[in-house]
């Protein structure tokens, strides 16, 4: 890397631009140039961002974009990470592009570093807005649902006492009433029957007491009552 110089009666040896030394032995001189910027705005500081680095080759120089970034010689652009799908979010996580790197945060109902996102229960940690006097809190995959419980009726969030005796599951006897009670509800066989409410038997009230009619009269059972009926002897 030197040129040979001739000169009267001898010669001399002189290394080429880009190059120091005595002429003999040259080795490639460092070059001196300034940082080369890209014409682009910091996310994070609003004011233009370095993109590239200069390498040293020899009497000349390449600029090389930093990583995080991509072009060619002295213009360089910020990699979407996110867009371009190279990055290491959790799926359960939002990936947002910053310069020269993206910033991965767990999603709504989801607790971790970005990268590493579980689940939740809001129900067993108590964040939700069930009324658990009402309600049943389930856990679901990033979130939760309220369900009232199966007395009462509503959207989950909102429940109120169901009108019980009036839904078609009651199944009281016939001869039976229902009765409410704020979350329950109770069958009760009507008078001259007796048994659970759901299932009601007639009272022979003539076989219980033989003398509820008075003398003279003859007892005779019906349903859900009895009747005193005169003998022949005798007259109402």
């Amino acid at each position: 890397m030197a040129i040979c110089i001739d000169i009267n009666g001898s010669f001399l040896c002189e290394c080429l631009s880009g190059y120091t030394g005595n002429g003999v032995n040259c080795k490639a001189q460092a070059t001196e140039v300034s940082f080369v910027f890209a014409p682009l705005v910091s996310l994070e500081t609003g004011v233009n961002a370095q993109l590239a680095r200069c390498v040293d080759i020899g009497e000349n120089f390449l600029c090389e974009c930093l990583k995080g970034d991509i072009g060619t010689e002295v213009v360089c652009e910020d990699i979407d990470e996110c867009q371009e799908n190279e990055h290491n979010c959790d799926l359960n996580a939002l990936c947002v592009n910053v310069a020269r790197s993206f910033v991965c945060s767990c999603l709504e109902g989801y607790t971790g570093n970005g990268t590493h996102c579980s689940d939740i229960d809001e129900c067993s940690s108590g964040v939700h807005n069930c009324d658990l006097e009402k309600e049943i809190c389930s856990d679901t995959d990033g979130s939760y649902v309220c369900e009232c419980f199966p007395s009462y009726v509503g959207d989950g969030t909102v429940c109120r006492a169901l009108n019980l005796c009036s839904t078609p599951f009651i199944d009281c006897h016939v001869n039976a009433r229902c009765f409410e009670d704020v979350d329950s509800f109770d069958c009760v066989c009507n008078p001259g029957f007796t048994g659970s409410g759901i299932n009601c038997t007639d009272v022979d009230e003539c076989s219980l007491n033989e003398s509820v009619c008075g003398g003279g009269s003859v007892c005779r059972n019906t349903i859900g009552g009895y009747q005193c009926d005169c003998n022949e002897l005798f007259e109402y």
